[in-house]
């Protein structure tokens, strides 16, 4: 007998009636996640003659058990259903079968007294492929239009199933978020406590530091003018004030690092042209140079303009600088320029130096603190490791950003500080 022969039945009639079908799918077009899959199932049964339509979520590894997530049951909706999926036409759709029974279920699967005359099941697979639920319509009646029953599952389990999965995804992502701000918290704590801590200790050193500058002048306002005592006690004292001064500038970068890891910067910004900010950094450093014969060339446009704070632009700028000169051979070059990127609205300063060159992992860790580079300064110098941590501090604060290229050892190193040129959030 042909489809097109077989008696109507009422399950038949009401299951695939177009209008039906129409409304169905009217009624939950726009509809998404939760709210898609609760129409689907409360709406499903104005297309089939069934008593229990659901769709679960497995429970175990592999799944022992099926809860539903969302069911309709004899005309309530959101009735709870779960059980155990040994002995069940489920337990086969959790195995990725398509399940279709027409008639007599009951007979082939005594153990559940809720599957009677006819079932059908689809799986409905996670974001790996792995079966995670399915969906299910059980009824009183016999199906005899088989085919249809299961395209209309097919059709409406494949959306069901794609629901479920981004609900599955948007929960992780929020996972993530979650997990993420815990960790950035926690980091963020321990930073305020690690700067803490370097400020106290920081700031006690001064107290011993300031004793020990006061009696090396002592010690030179009361030596011999002259004699062989006297020119003992000059170098001696000499040695403990240049020590102290070195000593005194690791202090005050510890006590900025500290400062500016605690609390955000407050900026002073105001429009100023950016070979001004760069002259006075250079006047800064131009001795330090000058005592290694290192050339400084400069190319300036003084067109660039920009908002920022111009104590802190000087400060960061000075850093780089006073880096390249530090790790510059004497009688070596260094090359300081200003540019407008006019594409990105950005105004540039590189420093380029004909030194000792970044390795990739100098490259990688530049920025960070206290994290002092492969390279050795060059006429006994001393490094921190802060410097360039603070001019990461302060172009971020401005909303710009830090750069370090190197071709590698021995090649050199370019610094490029980059800056919007309008005006910057103060915070």
């Amino acid at each position: 007998m042909s489809e097109a022969t077989i008696p109507p039945s009422p399950l038949a009639s009401k299951d695939f009636d177009t209008d039906a079908i129409y409304r169905l799918a009217s009624s939950i077009a726009g509809k998404f996640g939760d709210e898609y899959l609760a129409a689907l199932v409360r709406d499903l049964h104005g297309v089939m003659s069934v008593n229990l339509i659901i769709i679960t979520v497995g429970l175990g590894n592999p799944p022992k058990r099926a809860r539903a997530r969302l069911s309709w049951k004899d005309g309530q909706f959101g009735v709870p259903v779960e059980y155990d999926l040994e002995g069940t036409p489920c337990q086969l759709v959790y195995g990725g079968q398509i399940i279709v029974i027409p008639k007599e279920v009951a007979v082939r699967f005594p153990k559940e007294p809720n599957f009677r005359q006819s079932y059908c099941g689809v799986p409905l697979h996670d974001s790996t492929g792995k079966v995670s639920g399915h969906l299910a319509a059980i009824s009183n009646e016999p199906v005899e239009a088989v085919q249809r029953l299961e395209g209309i599952l097919r059709i409406f389990g494949s959306r069901a199933e794609a629901e479920l999965q981004r609900i599955d995804h948007d929960e992780e992502r929020e996972r993530m978020i979650k997990r993420l701000a815990l960790q950035h918290n926690a980091a963020n704590q321990a930073n305020l406590f690690k700067s803490k801590i370097l400020g106290m200790v920081a700031h006690d050193l001064r107290s011993p530091l300031t004793a020990v500058i006061s009696r090396a002048e002592y010690i030179q306002s009361v030596a011999p003018p002259e004699g062989v005592l006297a020119q003992q006690l000059a170098k001696a004292s000499s040695s403990i004030l240049n020590a102290s001064d070195r000593m005194d500038t690791m202090i005050k970068n510890l006590l900025e690092a500290a400062k500016q890891e605690a609390a955000t910067i407050t900026l002073n910004a105001a429009k100023l042209p950016l070979s001004r900010a760069v002259q006075t950094a250079l006047g800064l450093y131009l001795e330090q140079a000058k005592a290694k014969d290192i050339e400084v060339q400069t190319s300036l446009d003084d067109s660039v303009e920009l908002w920022g704070d111009e104590d802190k632009l000087i400060e960061a700028i000075g850093n780089v600088l006073s880096n390249a000169i530090k790790y510059s051979p004497p009688g070596s070059k260094v090359a300081i320029a200003t540019s407008l990127l006019e594409e990105d609205n950005l105004a540039e300063i590189s420093i380029a130096d004909t030194g000792q060159g970044m390795t990739q992992d100098d490259l990688a860790t530049a920025f960070q603190p206290f994290r002092t580079l492969s390279a050795r300064p060059t006429d006994g110098e001393t490094s921190t490791g802060l410097g360039l941590s603070i001019v990461k501090t302060i172009l971020e604060a401005h909303g710009g950003l830090a750069l370090a290229e190197s071709e590698g050892v021995g090649k050199g190193t370019t610094f490029r500080l980059r800056l919007p040129i309008s005006r910057p959030n103060a915070s």
